[in-house]
């Protein structure tokens, strides 16, 4: 799902800003103020019945990435004049599992633990902001509480009802007939839920008491790690399978390529298909496009590193047989796809037209409808100069 999807699933707006319930000339200290009372309250450490736990992280999560794009001075800019995502994998992109979006909160507010929820659940239980939440709820849901209890903090279903209630009778909310007059057998399957689910959470809590998820953020990195590896090493294999080239020596020479003079590079923001925009750094050299992680740009590498610069790319293009599109509703944005995956769309945004027209020309070049039609100027050239079509005089030709 895209992300500005999930947005409006979890929050019920894909308008980042209103996530975080601030406006958009927030500063930066606003913003990190915002995104650490809203993630108490999305907190899944603070969710009691086991099935809204999947959905308090993934809730949790979503908060995260919101907070990682409008601190970054440029993801926001491009969100606010273009309604893009666009990130890094030193940011959300490279956060694949829920520790490692935890690490990435605590690197910003001290460690969680039991006393400071407490102290949210009590500052947060009356207040002016939980009615609030609470209006905003029944409306959204027109008065259905089952839906309101997935979402709704600390819930408790006679205090609940009983705010319900009194805000109608001050016609502050408007009475919905699922609300007053809710059948008693879809109360009681209610309660009953919330009865067996505080039970399990109970048990969940104790078993998992001292379990600080820290063994399993390091697998985790190492997983990733593991995978990027792999990456470079499946991009061998497909270059072995279609030249039918020694392992070894095609790795030594890819990286070679990869490592030498190159055509063009720079910056790029990325994706296919329906995956979010993530940071790259391109190295077109000869017919193959590299592409590397921003924190690993080979030129930096080789300053530093002198001669000792065989850096891995993440993955490459082998371009050859793909077509160009270019969006005309955003000037900075273009795509290709390879005539052997028509379906599989490879989108790329520039910050500036500068580097979007440089880099189109150069794909241009390579491009399968370009070679074409200077194959055919060349073979009319060569028959001009001639007299014999080049074509016409092959072995396979039909004339003797």
């Amino acid at each position: 799902m895209d992300f500005l999807q999930e947005c409006q699933e979890y929050f019920g707006t894909k308008n980042l800003y209103e996530i975080l319930e601030i406006s958009k000339t927030a500063n930066e200290n606003e913003i990190k103020s915002a995104y650490r009372k809203k993630s108490l309250k999305v907190h899944p450490d603070r969710v009691q019945a086991a099935s809204q736990k999947e959905s308090a992280k993934r809730a949790f999560q979503i908060l995260t990435k919101v907070h990682c794009v409008l601190s970054n001075d440029e993801y926001r800019k491009v969100y606010d004049e273009s309604g893009m995502i666009i990130t890094d994998e030193n940011s959300f992109t490279d956060l694949s599992t829920f520790d490692e979006f935890m690490n990435y909160w605590r690197t910003l507010f001290p460690r969680i633990d039991a006393k400071k929820l407490d102290d949210f659940e009590q500052n947060y239980v009356g207040s002016s902001e939980e009615e609030k939440d609470l209006k905003n709820l029944y409306v959204k849901f027109e008065g259905d509480l089952n839906m309101i209890y997935e979402y709704f903090y600390f819930y408790d279903e006679d205090r609940v009802t009983g705010m319900l209630n009194k805000l109608i009778d001050m016609n502050e909310i408007p009475a919905f007939d699922s609300f007053v007059n809710e059948p008693k057998s879809k109360k009681n399957k209610r309660i009953k839920r919330i009865q067996k689910e505080s039970l399990s959470a109970k048990k969940e809590s104790e078993k998992q008491q001292n379990n600080d998820g820290d063994s399993d953020l390091i697998m985790a990195i190492q997983k990733r790690n593991t995978s990027k590896e792999n990456g470079f090493n499946s991009l061998i294999k497909n270059l072995e399978a279609k030249y039918a080239t020694s392992g070894s020596k095609n790795k030594e020479i890819l990286l070679e390529i990869s490592n030498g003079q190159s055509i063009k590079e720079g910056v790029m923001f990325y994706k296919f298909n329906e995956s979010g925009y993530k940071q790259r750094w391109f190295r077109l050299c000869s017919n193959i496009l590299f592409v590397y992680h921003t924190d690993m740009n080979p030129t930096n590498h080789h300053h530093h590193h002198g001669q000792n610069r065989m850096m891995k790319p993440s993955f490459a293009f082998l371009m050859e047989n793909f077509h160009i599109h270019i969006d005309s509703n955003m000037p900075n944005k273009f795509s290709f796809y390879f005539l052997a995956e028509p379906d599989v769309n490879y989108c790329f945004f520039c910050l500036n037209s500068r580097q979007t027209n440089e880099w189109l020309e150069l794909l241009k070049q390579l491009s399968y409808r370009k070679q074409r039609v200077y194959l055919n100027q060349l073979r009319l050239q060569l028959k001009t100069i001639t007299g014999i079509d080049p074509l016409e005089s092959t072995p396979w030709s039909n004339k003797s």
